[in-house]
């Protein structure tokens, strides 16, 4: 968003923090990227968090909960679960992802218009 804001050549200072980060530098000349952590899901039942080389991903809550751990730098492909091997940096990752999710903004449940019907998603079975 603050990359778009400067672009159009609006004041990227607004009443509310804006969510984001200006890209531009990294876009324009090949910049290193100022940032190392990238949330990429935070919802009650999942979530997905990257900081650095590693990504933890979260899945389901209680005994059905899954937790898994990658270092991409070494598999990219994410076929290696490290979260036995690695605790501390699991511990690490769901601190951080935790303290996004509590700072995320809940979704509000808006009731249909009498009448709607979702609409059918080409591909999808009735």
């Amino acid at each position: 968003y603050p990359t778009l804001l400067r672009l159009a050549g609006a004041k990227t200072e607004q009443k509310l923090p804006v969510d984001g980060h200006d890209v531009w530098p990294v876009l324009k000349s090949g910049a290193k990227s100022t940032r190392d952590t990238f949330v990429i899901n935070t919802t009650p039942d999942d979530g997905a968090i990257r900081v650095g080389d590693w990504k933890l991903v979260v899945r389901g809550t209680g005994a059905a909960a899954k937790t898994e751990l990658y270092n991409l730098a070494k598999d990219a492909g994410e076929t290696t679960d490290l979260a036995s091997a690695e605790p501390e940096k699991v511990k690490e990752l769901q601190t951080k992802l935790a303290k996004f999710a509590a700072e995320a903004v809940p979704p509000k449940a808006a009731p249909a218009p009498k009448g709607f019907k979702t609409p059918k998603v080409w591909g999808e079975m009735d």
